[in-house]
């Protein structure tokens, strides 16, 4: 790096990277003896992100409806990617913590799909038939059903997407 070498600094590699270079001064800039351009991800690689993100969660995504979302994050890069998913994932979570009413509903196991768990308290509206006045304090967390991501709920960060 022009401007910091010296006897002590054999061997040293400093890399900087930012996803807005034409904020940085340009004298900074100028420190550096190379520029590597790093494009923003292709469609296969955003289908590929948003699929091994989603693997850490339950959701019912089909792959037609993850490739539409992949296609809506053009322009994106992977860290924009991951924050939406992040925040997406929050909401069920913030849904329970808010929820006044729950009802209660069999969910799949973490065992497996076909290993169901009965008795979880799911939270709805407080004018569905089965609701329960409850708050998530309440609950046992073992007995609490976290909605899926759903391809509704996914929808809602479409928006969110288009202005990153």
């Amino acid at each position: 790096m022009d401007g910091v070498e010296d006897d002590d600094n054999t061997g040293v590699v400093v890399i900087g990277a930012t996803n807005t270079p034409w904020v940085l001064d340009k004298g900074f800039l100028r420190r550096f003896e190379q520029r590597i351009y790093v494009p923003l991800p292709e469609l296969q690689d955003r289908l590929d992100l948003l699929k091994i993100l989603l693997t850490k969660n339950s959701h019912n995504l089909t792959n037609a409806s993850l490739k539409d979302l992949a296609s809506k994050t053009r322009g994106c890069s992977c860290h924009d990617i991951k924050m939406v998913i992040k925040d997406a994932f929050r909401r069920p979570i913030s849904k329970v913590r808010t929820a006044t009413h729950f009802r209660k509903v069999s969910t799949p196991s973490h065992k497996g799909l076909n290993v169901l768990n009965h008795n979880m308290w799911e939270p709805c509206s407080p004018n569905d038939p089965h609701a329960q006045k409850k708050s998530w304090h309440d609950l046992d967390e073992h007995e609490t059903a976290i909605p899926l991501l759903t391809e509704v709920n996914s929808s809602r960060y479409e928006s969110k997407i288009l202005f990153l």
